[in-house]
Protein backbone atom coordinates (compact mmCIF):
# COMPACT_ATOMS: atom_id res chain seq x y z
CA UNK A 1 0.00 0.00 0.00
CA UNK A 2 2.89 2.33 0.56
CA UNK A 3 4.65 1.86 -3.31
CA UNK A 4 1.05 2.83 -4.87
CA UNK A 5 2.13 6.50 -2.87
CA UNK A 6 5.60 7.20 -3.98
CA UNK A 7 7.20 5.93 -0.80
CA UNK A 8 9.83 3.12 -0.19
CA UNK A 9 9.24 0.65 2.84
CA UNK A 10 12.22 -1.87 3.62
CA UNK A 11 10.48 -2.89 6.72
CA UNK A 12 7.92 -5.53 6.04
CA UNK A 13 10.25 -8.54 6.62
CA UNK A 14 11.03 -7.50 9.83
CA UNK A 15 7.56 -6.40 10.90
CA UNK A 16 6.52 -9.84 9.59
CA UNK A 17 8.74 -11.64 12.12
CA UNK A 18 8.39 -9.38 14.76
CA UNK A 19 4.84 -9.76 14.31
CA UNK A 20 5.16 -13.64 14.52
CA UNK A 21 7.50 -13.27 17.40
CA UNK A 22 4.60 -11.50 19.20
CA UNK A 23 1.92 -13.65 18.14
CA UNK A 24 3.65 -16.70 19.15
CA UNK A 25 4.58 -15.86 22.62
CA UNK A 26 0.83 -14.53 23.20
CA UNK A 27 -0.58 -17.76 21.42
CA UNK A 28 1.49 -19.82 24.18
CA UNK A 29 -0.46 -18.16 26.97
CA UNK A 30 -4.20 -17.43 25.10
CA UNK A 31 -3.93 -20.01 21.92
CA UNK A 32 -5.16 -18.56 18.53
CA UNK A 33 -6.66 -15.35 19.99
CA UNK A 34 -3.35 -14.54 21.74
CA UNK A 35 -1.84 -15.66 18.22
CA UNK A 36 -4.38 -12.96 16.46
CA UNK A 37 -3.58 -10.48 18.77
CA UNK A 38 0.01 -11.03 19.36
CA UNK A 39 0.61 -11.30 15.32
CA UNK A 40 -1.97 -7.60 14.73
CA UNK A 41 0.33 -5.53 17.85
CA UNK A 42 3.54 -6.78 16.47
CA UNK A 43 2.97 -5.81 12.67
CA UNK A 44 1.62 -2.90 13.29
CA UNK A 45 3.87 -1.21 15.21
CA UNK A 46 6.41 -0.69 12.64
CA UNK A 47 3.98 1.12 10.50
CA UNK A 48 2.84 2.73 12.77
CA UNK A 49 6.27 4.36 14.15
CA UNK A 50 7.34 4.94 10.54
CA UNK A 51 4.62 6.79 9.69
CA UNK A 52 4.86 8.74 12.39
CA UNK A 53 8.47 9.29 12.34
CA UNK A 54 8.61 10.40 8.42
CA UNK A 55 5.36 12.70 9.29
CA UNK A 56 7.26 14.24 12.66
CA UNK A 57 10.60 14.76 11.71
CA UNK A 58 10.59 14.76 7.71
CA UNK A 59 13.08 11.80 7.74
CA UNK A 60 12.70 9.96 4.00
CA UNK A 61 10.56 7.09 4.09
CA UNK A 62 12.90 4.94 2.78
CA UNK A 63 15.56 5.52 5.68
CA UNK A 64 13.23 5.33 8.23
CA UNK A 65 12.24 1.95 6.98
CA UNK A 66 15.66 1.15 7.30
CA UNK A 67 16.16 2.05 10.65
CA UNK A 68 12.95 0.51 12.13
CA UNK A 69 14.01 -2.86 10.05
CA UNK A 70 17.44 -2.51 12.56
CA UNK A 71 15.61 -1.64 15.35
CA UNK A 72 12.90 -4.18 15.03
CA UNK A 73 15.50 -6.86 14.73
CA UNK A 74 17.56 -6.01 17.80
CA UNK A 75 14.08 -5.55 20.10
CA UNK A 76 12.67 -8.88 18.81
CA UNK A 77 15.77 -10.77 19.88
CA UNK A 78 15.80 -8.53 23.33
CA UNK A 79 12.24 -8.84 24.05
CA UNK A 80 11.57 -13.04 23.37
CA UNK A 81 14.78 -13.19 25.96
CA UNK A 82 13.19 -11.56 28.52
CA UNK A 83 9.71 -13.06 28.39
CA UNK A 84 10.84 -16.09 27.23
CA UNK A 85 14.28 -16.61 28.66
CA UNK A 86 15.24 -17.65 25.51
CA UNK A 87 15.69 -16.22 21.69
CA UNK A 88 13.48 -18.98 20.32
CA UNK A 89 9.95 -18.75 20.88
CA UNK A 90 8.14 -22.49 20.90
CA UNK A 91 5.17 -22.57 19.12
CA UNK A 92 2.40 -25.20 20.55
CA UNK A 93 1.60 -27.69 17.61
CA UNK A 94 -2.17 -26.68 18.13
CA UNK A 95 -1.35 -23.31 16.54
CA UNK A 96 -1.10 -25.24 13.39
CA UNK A 97 -4.60 -25.04 12.35
CA UNK A 98 -4.03 -22.27 9.93
CA UNK A 99 -1.11 -23.48 7.86
CA UNK A 100 -3.28 -26.25 7.29
CA UNK A 101 -4.02 -26.67 3.30
CA UNK A 102 -7.48 -25.18 2.95
CA UNK A 103 -7.13 -22.82 5.75
CA UNK A 104 -3.59 -21.62 4.23
CA UNK A 105 -5.59 -20.50 0.61
CA UNK A 106 -8.24 -19.10 2.46
CA UNK A 107 -5.89 -17.24 4.35
CA UNK A 108 -4.54 -15.92 1.17
CA UNK A 109 -7.39 -15.01 -0.40
CA UNK A 110 -8.96 -12.76 2.47
CA UNK A 111 -5.59 -11.03 2.33
CA UNK A 112 -6.22 -10.88 -1.29
CA UNK A 113 -9.51 -9.47 -1.37
CA UNK A 114 -8.66 -6.78 1.02
CA UNK A 115 -5.68 -5.43 -1.07
CA UNK A 116 -8.11 -5.45 -3.67
CA UNK A 117 -10.96 -3.49 -2.25
CA UNK A 118 -9.17 -1.12 -0.49
CA UNK A 119 -6.98 -0.31 -3.06
CA UNK A 120 -9.29 -0.10 -6.06
CA UNK A 121 -12.87 0.39 -4.40
CA UNK A 122 -12.33 2.89 -1.89
CA UNK A 123 -11.53 6.49 -1.58
CA UNK A 124 -8.27 5.89 0.28
CA UNK A 125 -6.92 3.61 -2.16
CA UNK A 126 -7.72 6.36 -4.85
CA UNK A 127 -5.88 8.63 -2.89
CA UNK A 128 -2.90 6.69 -2.32
CA UNK A 129 -2.69 5.92 -6.16
CA UNK A 130 -2.69 9.52 -6.71
CA UNK A 131 -0.35 11.19 -4.12
CA UNK A 132 1.94 8.65 -6.64
CA UNK A 133 1.13 9.94 -9.46
CA UNK A 134 1.30 13.43 -8.25
CA UNK A 135 1.31 14.78 -5.04
CA UNK A 136 1.48 18.48 -5.66
CA UNK A 137 -1.78 18.40 -7.59
CA UNK A 138 -3.51 16.57 -4.58
CA UNK A 139 -1.55 19.46 -2.06
CA UNK A 140 -2.93 22.17 -4.49
CA UNK A 141 -6.78 20.76 -4.24
CA UNK A 142 -6.55 20.82 -0.57
CA UNK A 143 -6.20 17.09 0.14
CA UNK A 144 -3.85 16.17 3.76
CA UNK A 145 -1.22 14.14 1.38
CA UNK A 146 0.72 13.52 5.03
CA UNK A 147 -2.59 12.19 6.13
CA UNK A 148 -2.97 9.92 3.23
CA UNK A 149 0.60 8.47 3.35
CA UNK A 150 0.33 7.55 7.36
CA UNK A 151 -3.16 5.58 5.99
CA UNK A 152 -0.82 3.88 3.66
CA UNK A 153 1.44 2.86 6.35
CA UNK A 154 -0.64 2.03 8.66
CA UNK A 155 -2.54 -0.23 6.16
CA UNK A 156 0.61 -2.03 5.45
CA UNK A 157 0.34 -3.50 8.71
CA UNK A 158 -2.76 -5.56 8.01
CA UNK A 159 -0.68 -7.11 5.34
CA UNK A 160 2.09 -7.76 7.46
CA UNK A 161 -0.53 -9.15 10.02
CA UNK A 162 -1.09 -11.87 7.27
CA UNK A 163 2.23 -12.50 6.80
CA UNK A 164 2.80 -12.78 10.58
CA UNK A 165 0.26 -15.08 11.67
CA UNK A 166 1.18 -17.24 8.63
CA UNK A 167 5.10 -17.49 9.34
CA UNK A 168 4.17 -18.00 13.03
CA UNK A 169 1.68 -21.01 11.85
CA UNK A 170 4.06 -22.55 9.23
CA UNK A 171 6.90 -23.36 12.04
CA UNK A 172 4.31 -25.66 13.80
CA UNK A 173 2.79 -26.73 10.41
CA UNK A 174 5.87 -28.03 9.48
CA UNK A 175 6.49 -29.90 12.77
CA UNK A 176 3.21 -31.77 12.36
CA UNK A 177 4.08 -32.87 9.24
CA UNK A 178 6.99 -34.54 9.64
CA UNK A 179 4.93 -36.67 11.61
CA UNK A 180 7.10 -35.39 15.27
CA UNK A 181 6.01 -36.88 18.19
CA UNK A 182 7.00 -32.99 19.59
CA UNK A 183 4.10 -31.07 21.18
CA UNK A 184 5.71 -27.35 20.16
CA UNK A 185 7.87 -26.31 16.74
CA UNK A 186 10.15 -23.70 17.36
CA UNK A 187 10.26 -20.08 16.32
CA UNK A 188 13.54 -18.38 15.93
CA UNK A 189 14.06 -14.58 16.33
CA UNK A 190 16.20 -12.35 14.74
CA UNK A 191 19.99 -13.10 16.14
CA UNK A 192 20.87 -9.79 17.78
CA UNK A 193 24.26 -8.16 16.65
CA UNK A 194 25.51 -6.30 19.16
CA UNK A 195 25.47 -8.58 22.79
Amino acid sequence: CVMPAGLMDFSPGARMIFGAICGGMLGNVWGIPGLLLGAFAGAMVGGIVIALLYRVLRIPSMVVSLGVVLVLEAFGDRFATAIMGSATINIPGSLSGFAAYPRNVILTVIAALIFYYVSYKTKLGCLINAVGNDEAMLKNMGVNVDSVKFKAFTISGIFCFFAAVAGAVSAASALRRRGSSRRKATLFTAPCAAK
